[in-house]
């Protein structure tokens, strides 16, 4: 019967009674074949971009049969090295000659094996159809714990000590943090020859501090600045400002440029960044020498300015050149430089301003007293001037112009107080730039009747007396007193609208004359009417009617008249003999919301209406632009 051969090495599996007289040659063949599976070595050269296959041939020493094999060659190509299917086999493969390791996989004629990953010893065993790789993560089993103790104490970082595990409190992990504890100790970064090293060292501090890495790369010369709380950030630092080209156009500044502005056609606005950091700076210049005539707006950009809330500034002076920066939320962005070419106008003032803006106003000074006897004369109303839509000021006058305000300006606001002065107070708004206006106190009544805002009446007694005269503008002249021998009776007080009437002898006394009508605080209301006057007692007199708008009432004795109302600047209603006082006067101020400082003394009433702020002063105080 003919030998067969085994599976795996090729071995010659004899027959009984087979091979008489090479019996033994055969066993010692098989003996051999046996020790070159179990500890042969061959080097093996290989193919670049080409397939090595390696043999198991029956019978004879094989190259697939070797323990060891190790393979040389450069390779940069894919390369193949084929162990025959169907044996099952443990091999060691050394290629830690091979060049070019990458490029090469070892596998079983018909199945799968594994790509180099470097020029290193791999172990692999066939299982008939593969060829798979034994790497350490697939090994199974655990290492003793005696055999690798550590040293030192929890958290720290274990190193080689003399062959031995090291570890120091010095150099400890605590699963989040690496901590080098010995005082001031280094962390070394070695050159590429290992010959010189950068140390970054704690200094001495009081106390802990982090700083977080920027999340990505800066641009070419930028350097890193902290905020203030450890947060690093990449920035652009230049030896001086980067000045831009010439600007025609509304334009966004950036930190550290400047800008050479030409305003020869027009008016340019420079908007400012929204969110900008501690000493972000910004310049301009008057390029074309006519920021006089088109300024330079400066936009904020909903930050503060010179400690104003999200307010426009000019550069408002030609030739000049303006530097800006910001300062904190307080106070924002700030001039901090600033020049005029021409050395007679520099005066070394900033030049550059907030822009003004409109404010409406009602403006009355407090009413006048009555005066006289034997029918005494009415007080007059304060003087009344309005801006506010178009409506009429006192004695016939049109609406005035509204004030032209600047902001962080104070301007104070003077109200005229009522009582027992003959002729009232004067009501004012005055303040720095601002040309004061002022609202004349009305005139006391009595013979003759005064001067004032409107004028007082005339007394009844000694004759006819003439009332006083109004101010053009603000209000109109007293009624004449009645005359006669008895029963005399005063004249009216002059109201904002109409002139007070006179007096009539066994008659009624004077009415005061109506006030005007204003809608600044958003309801219509009636002020500085003139107060009316008194009588005689007996034969049949009467007081007057005070005039619509707070004038008093007059009365036929020394009781029941009325003072003028307060904060109307109504005239003061007469008694038989003087009268109780004239009315306080009242400023309103009219504004829109978003020029609305906030700032104001006085304890005054403020209000909205619409788009627009009203402030009413019931005394004196001020208000900050």
């Amino acid at each position: 019967m003919t030998s067969a051969y085994s599976t795996d090495l090729k071995l010659e599996l004899m027959v009984t009674g087979e091979n008489a007289g090479t019996w033994g040659d055969n066993t010692n063949n098989n003996l051999n074949l046996i020790q070159q599976a179990i500890a042969g070595f061959e080097s093996i050269a290989l193919s670049d971009g080409g397939t090595v296959t390696l043999a198991m041939t029956d019978k004879a020493i094989s190259t697939a049969r070797n323990m060891v094999i190790k393979f040389t060659g450069t390779l940069t190509g894919a390369s193949t090295v084929t162990i025959p299917d169907t044996i099952e086999k443990f091999y060691i493969f050394d290629c830690s000659a091979v060049v070019g390791p990458t490029n090469l996989t070892i596998k079983t004629a018909s199945g799968t094996g594994f790509t180099l990953d470097a020029a290193k010893i791999y172990s692999a065993y066939t299982d008939g159809t593969n060829l798979n790789e034994i790497s350490l993560d697939t090994l199974g089993g655990t290492v003793a714990a005696a055999q690798v103790t550590p040293a030192g104490s929890d958290t720290q970082i274990q190193f080689n000590d003399g062959g031995a595990l090291g570890a120091s409190s010095d150099l400890t992990w605590d699963d989040n943090n690496l901590t080098i504890g010995a005082a001031q100790g280094d962390l070394r970064l070695t050159d590429d020859d290992q010959s010189h090293y950068v140390a970054l060292q704690a200094g001495a501090m009081a106390a802990n501090a982090t700083f977080t890495l920027p999340i990505a790369d800066g641009s070419a010369d930028q350097v890193i600045k902290t905020d203030g709380s450890g947060n690093l950030s990449f920035v652009t630092v230049s030896g001086g400002t980067a000045w831009q080209a010439v600007k025609t156009s509304a334009f966004n500044a950036t930190a550290g440029e400047g800008y050479f502005v030409d305003t020869s056609s027009g008016a340019i606005t420079a908007t400012l960044p929204a969110s900008p950091s501690i000493g972000d700076t910004f310049e301009f210049k008057d390029y074309a020498q006519t920021f006089a005539t088109n300024n330079l707006t400066i936009d904020p950009n909903g930050n503060a300015f010179e400690g104003l809330s999200d307010t426009n500034h000019l550069a408002s002076q030609n030739r000049m050149a303006i530097t800006i920066t910001y300062s904190d939320a307080t106070k924002g962005y700030v001039a901090t430089a600033s020049a005029n070419a021409q050395a007679d106008v520099n005066n070394g003032d900033y030049n550059i301003v907030a822009p003004p803006y409109d404010v409406d106003f009602l403006l009355i000074a407090a009413g006048g007293n009555a005066g006289g006897s034997y029918g005494a004369a009415a007080g007059g109303a304060g003087g009344y001037r309005n801006s506010y839509n178009s409506e009429t000021s006192g004695g016939g006058g049109s609406a005035e112009s509204a004030l032209s305000l600047v902001p962080g300006t104070v301007y104070t606001i003077t109200v005229g107080a009522g009582g027992g002065s003959p002729t009232g107070d004067d009501s004012s708004i005055s303040g720095t730039g601002l040309t004061t206006i002022t609202s004349i106190g009305g005139g006391a009544g009595g013979p003759p009747g005064n001067d004032g805002g409107s004028g007082g009446g005339g007394a009844g007694h000694g004759g006819a007396n003439p009332g006083g005269a109004g101010t053009a503008n603000q209000g109109r002249p007293g009624g004449t007193g009645s005359g006669g021998n008895t029963y005399r009776t005063g004249g009216g007080g002059g109201g904002a609208a109409n002139s007070g009437n006179t007096g009539s002898v066994q008659g009624p006394a004077g009415n005061g004359g109506n006030g005007v009508a204003s809608t600044i605080t958003g309801s219509s209301v009636t002020r500085g009417g003139g107060g009316g006057g008194g009588g005689q007692s007996g034969g049949g007199t009467s007081g007057g009617s005070g005039g619509s708008g707070g004038g008093g009432n007059g009365s036929t004795n020394n009781s029941g008249a009325n003072a003028g109302a307060a904060n109307t600047g109504g005239g003061s209603g007469a008694y038989e003999h003087g009268g109780p006082g004239g009315g306080s006067g009242v400023i309103i101020l009219r504004m829109p919301t978003a020029n609305y400082s906030g700032t104001t003394t006085g304890s005054p009433t403020v209000s909205v209406d619409g788009t627009d702020t009203v402030i009413v002063f019931n005394a004196t105080g001020s208000y900050t632009a």
